[in-house]
């Protein structure tokens, strides 16, 4: 066991070491990004890694750049990028909104986000939405809905075989069961978270796991030498790595564990620890807890006085947090009247979508029809021009065989009129012979005469 928290404690302070050079690597490599491409993705990594407190700056620019070239670019790619990045950005806006206790603001995010997500079927996308959204209906006391979400994101979760998310899923479901007063369901559940964040050296989770068994043995098993084992481990990991809220709660535990093993002494030292922490963080639940707990030390030790004292604190803390739960209330109808606008919307929404893709289909139909009877037309005329070349073809070859008819009967013409003609010239050549004798034969006897 030694050897185990031995190395549990080397994890931690090895992992808390790369974080911080991981946080200070990424600012420089924002500072210096040209591309805006290059910043989102870079501010996206630094979300993962920073404290919630750091988490909203980091988001909105995100979410100011991505909506900023998603208004101006029209590029495919460019905006299936610029989506995912801003569903990012929602997603942890909507978280940081939720523990802020802006839940109208919390739930518009991650509705958004989870939209975004399901139309491009980005899986990991859609496993952080529904682990949000199961956060927000763990805070409005929701606890089946809050199993429903969790359990979903799990098994996205597990699909992808993503560790780190998977504990954080599991650590959920078990401080719901832990709510509900299902022990044995939120110790099996935070084990197996515990068990996955030792793996991956996850000293945060780490720290919240330890507590919470404390927890679990304390409270519900009234095991307290158990409690105090795991209160112990978890304290020397937040030592570490400077939980101071953390700290304040485990040494407010750890001294009321002394108390109800009647050790006042070690309860008194314990918790005057967390008391000092509480005060310089002015967190007004962590000094009710506190408060309360020396209250009753202080009169168990009989010195009435400090009880007193404690107890007026508390009050006045209660009377601070009763204003937020006041708000929280209001908060909680505004959220179920947000829901059911949205929920009106979208079925109006939803309805005028119906009517709009009907007037389309029935344009594209009349758009079919006429295309079709245009095809048509254009085949019948085809067909039409197809038939008059043939009648042009078949009449240009008769004309062509009744001019080569002409041509030869013109010819024999020609060549009777030839033989005619020469018939005629030697005939005319024969009388002209015999002219020519009878003159010579008269003028020969002329000449015999004389």
């Amino acid at each position: 066991m030694k050897r185990s928290f031995a190395l549990i404690v080397f994890l931690a302070a090895h992992f808390l070491y790369g974080q911080d050079k991981v946080i200070d690597s990424l600012r420089f490599a924002i500072k210096q990004a040209t591309a805006d491409t290059t910043k989102v993705r870079l501010l996206s990594e630094i979300g993962e890694v920073c404290d919630e407190k750091d988490i909203l700056q980091y988001a909105d620019i995100s979410q100011q750049l991505c909506e900023k070239n998603l208004a101006k670019t029209k590029e495919k790619e460019q905006r299936k990028f610029f989506l995912m990045y801003l569903a990012k950005a929602l997603n942890n806006v909507g978280y940081v909104a939720n523990y802020r206790g802006d839940i109208p603001k919390s739930l518009e995010c991650l509705h958004k986000s989870l939209k975004i997500y399901e139309e491009m079927g980005d899986q990991p996308g859609l496993a952080s939405s529904l682990n949000n959204i199961g956060f927000l209906y763990k805070n409005q006391g929701e606890l089946e809905k809050a199993l429903e979400f969790y359990f979903r994101s799990l098994k996205i979760r597990e699909g992808l075989d993503d560790k780190e998310r998977i504990a954080l899923n599991l650590n959920n479901i078990a401080s719901v069961y832990n709510v509900m007063g299902k022990t044995s369901k939120a110790m099996e559940y935070q084990e197996k978270c515990f068990a996955i964040q030792v793996s991956i050296g996850d000293s945060s989770g780490m720290t919240t796991s330890l507590f919470n068994m404390g927890l679990l043995y304390d409270h519900h098993l009234k095991e307290y030498a158990k409690a105090m084992e795991y209160y112990q481990k978890s304290l020397v990991i937040c030592k570490i790595t400077g939980d101071k809220e953390g700290m304040v709660n485990i040494l407010n535990r750890i001294g009321d564990v002394y108390l109800l093993t009647h050790e006042p002494a070690k309860a008194l030292g314990y918790c005057k620890q967390s008391f000092d922490i509480a005060r310089s963080l002015g967190y007004p639940e962590s000094i009710k807890r506190v408060a309360e707990t020396l209250k009753r030390i202080y009169k168990e030790q009989r010195n009435f006085g400090q009880a007193l004292a404690m107890y007026e604190l508390e009050m006045q803390m209660r009377d601070s947090i009763t204003n937020v739960t006041n708000r929280k209330a209001s908060i909680k109808q505004q959220l179920k009247y947000e829901y059911e606008k949205k929920a009106a919307a979208d079925s109006v929404k939803v309805e005028e979508e119906k009517k709009i893709v009907a007037v389309q289909l029935k344009q594209e139909q009349t758009q079919r029809y006429a295309l079709y009877g245009g095809l048509g037309l254009v085949g019948l005329f085809a067909i039409f021009m197809v038939n008059r070349f043939r009648v042009t073809n078949k009449q240009k070859k008769l004309i062509q065989a009744q001019k080569t008819v002409v041509e030869e009967q013109k010819h024999l013409v020609e060549e009777k009129q030839k033989e005619i003609l020469d018939s005629i010239h030697y005939a005319r050549r024969i009388q002209t012979a015999l002219i020519t004798n009878e003159k010579y034969i008269t003028r020969n006897l002329n000449r015999l005469k004389a």
